[in-house]
């Protein structure tokens, strides 16, 4: 352990050299980014998730690096992250029971059995049904703590600088990947679409925004987003006085002269 701790300083030095200049440049001094989300199949719904996916992206990013709003011309030495997306269905669109799924299987597979002059039909049959029945109620249970399925994805994000058909880096994302992310909804928000929909594309941005702080040794830090005007610092209210701190001494007034208050004797 202690040596394989010992090398590691020199792995990460080895693992910089290898670098593209173009990426080391651009960890040391990164510049605004503009996020653009494309989402396949092109059907209803399909832009509105785009956009709630670029938005995401943008929150998120915005706290570790400088990112250009949505409707805002990027300046010229930006860089782009682009997300494209495709969606193949809820990863369990069947809402049969496991034990339909396994009576579905068993009844198809025996028929062919039979069919084809097998003796042993019935066991083959029972035999398939149990699998398929024991798998279709596993691949249930697995979601059953979220309140909803999500959708079945797999993506690419690149990042990418302008003249440069190779990217900064890239990243690969798939249903797998969310898991972790994903934040498990209650009641009716398990049938919102929208909702669902926001929940997917805020684990989708948690995950690929840590991936590429992490390469790119981004610290976390206030919102900056490019275009946006300088917040002044707060004036300082003035210090305050201590609770306990004695009052000023008061000067002592000399005491009066009798003399000088008597009235003149009689003449």
């Amino acid at each position: 352990m202690p040596r394989a701790a010992a090398l590691f300083p020199a792995a990460l030095v080895l693992l910089t050299a290898c670098q593209r200049p173009e990426v080391e440049a651009f960890r040391q001094h990164p510049r605004p980014v503009a996020v653009v989300c494309a989402v396949a199949p092109d059907g209803p719904g399909s832009k509105d998730f785009a956009a709630t996916l670029e938005a995401a992206l943008r929150v998120r990013l915005a706290t570790r690096v400088m990112v250009v709003p949505e409707g805002v011309a990027p300046p010229p030495e930006a860089v782009r992250l682009e997300v494209k997306l495709e969606r193949r269905g809820l990863v369990n669109g069947s809402s049969s029971t496991g034990a339909a799924v396994g009576v579905g299987v068993g009844t198809t597979v025996g028929v062919l059995s039979a069919a084809a002059g097998d003796r042993d039909w019935f066991f083959d049959g029972l035999f398939w049904g149990l699998f398929a029945g024991s798998n279709a109620a596993a691949e249930q249970d697995r979601f059953a703590w979220l309140g909803y399925y999500p959708d079945r994805i797999s993506s690419e994000a690149r990042l990418m600088e302008a003249g440069d058909s190779e990217p900064l880096a890239s990243e690969s994302i798939d249903t797998e990947d969310l898991m972790p992310m994903l934040e498990p909804l209650r009641g009716d928000e398990g049938s919102d679409e929208v909702r669902v929909q926001e929940v997917e594309a805020q684990a989708y941005a948690r995950l690929l925004v840590g991936r590429l702080a992490e390469r790119f040794q981004w610290p976390r830090g206030p919102a900056r987003y490019y275009g946006a005007p300088a917040q002044a610092p707060e004036p300082q209210a003035p210090a305050a006085q201590p609770l306990d701190q004695p009052d000023p001494p008061v000067p002592e007034q000399p005491a009066p002269d009798p003399s000088k208050d008597a009235p003149d004797p009689p003449k």
